[in-house]
C-alpha cells in the first residue's frame, strides 16, 4: 500500500489545528457558494482538507449539506481563503437558509 506508506490520517490533530473563519454565503445564478479562511495552527503540514457545512432552517431544522476538498498544502502558522459551492441550488432552500455551520471534517499529512 504505497498510499497508506505516504500518506497517514491522524484523526484527532486535525481538529485541534485547523479552524475556520470569516464565512461568507453567496447565491449567484441558482449556485450556493461558502466562502471562508482556513488557519493551520499546528505544527504540520496539512492537505486535502474536506471542508464540510451544514445549513438549517430558523427552527433548528437541519436542511442541506455541501461538502468540498481543498487543494492545498497548508504550512504551519499560515492560512488559506476556500471555496465551496452546491449547483443548481433552488432559491426555495436559499431563502430558508437561517443558520450556517462550518467545519473541517478531514485533513491528511505527509510524512515528509
Amino acid at each position: 500500500m504505497i498510499f497508506t506508506d505516504f500518506w497517514f490520517k491522524d484523526s484527532n490533530d486535525f481538529r485541534s489545528d485547523l479552524s475556520i473563519k470569516d464565512i461568507e454565503k453567496r447565491y449567484i445564478n441558482g449556485n450556493l457558494e461558502i466562502f471562508g479562511i482556513i488557519d493551520n495552527h499546528g505544527k504540520v503540514n496539512w492537505e486535502n482538507i474536506v471542508v464540510e457545512a451544514e445549513l438549517f432552517e430558523n427552527n433548528g431544522k437541519f436542511l442541506d449539506e455541501i461538502r468540498g476538498s481543498i487543494c492545498t498544502n497548508l504550512s504551519p502558522n499560515s492560512s488559506e481563503h476556500f471555496k465551496i459551492s452546491s449547483k443548481e441550488f433552488p432559491q426555495s432552500r436559499w431563502n430558508l437558509i437561517s443558520e450556517l455551520k462550518v467545519k473541517v471534517s478531514d485533513a491528511y499529512h505527509s510524512k515528509f
